[in-house]
């Protein structure tokens, strides 16, 4: 009996640490683009913000993402400056190619809109797709 006992507790440790191996480490990515360009001469207008998102997230996440509308605030000296933004979020397994494709879109956008700087924020996430409940009829469970 003490055989089996300890048979069953390594079995179920290997299959504890199976499970570990496989568990797929998430982050989430923020990228923050300010909408104006040039020190706020230039206005980054919905269009080209649209076709910008179209071209260079879009296809490099298929699977989804999220922008949010806000607006961006900084303090140079003794004067506070606002401007329209949007918020880039991500949640995507962490990866070299993950952490790749959010920087090239950062840098093309700075490149692309005469950007001072854009703001990457990169942090561990837990994540998970919650589904609804949908209670089956017997006929279904067939």
């Amino acid at each position: 009996m003490k055989k089996y006992s300890r048979i069953l507790l390594i079995l179920l440790f290997a299959l504890f640490l199976s499970g570990c191996a496989t568990n797929t480490k998430w982050s989430r990515y923020e990228i923050c683009f300010g909408l104006s360009a040039d020190a706020g001469k230039t206005v980054i207008t919905e269009q080209q913000w649209q076709q910008f998102q179209d071209n260079e997230i879009a296809g490099r996440f298929p699977d989804g993402f999220t922008v949010f509308t806000a607006t961006g605030h900084w303090r140079e000296g003794d004067k506070t400056f606002s401007e329209p933004s949007r918020i880039l979020m991500v949640v995507a397994p962490g990866s070299e190619e993950t952490d790749y494709k959010i920087n090239a879109i950062a840098r093309t956008y700075a490149e692309k809109f005469s950007q001072q700087s854009v703001l990457e924020i990169k942090s561990p996430a837990a994540a998970r797709f919650i589904k609804p409940r949908r209670e089956f009829s017997p006929a279904e469970a067939r």
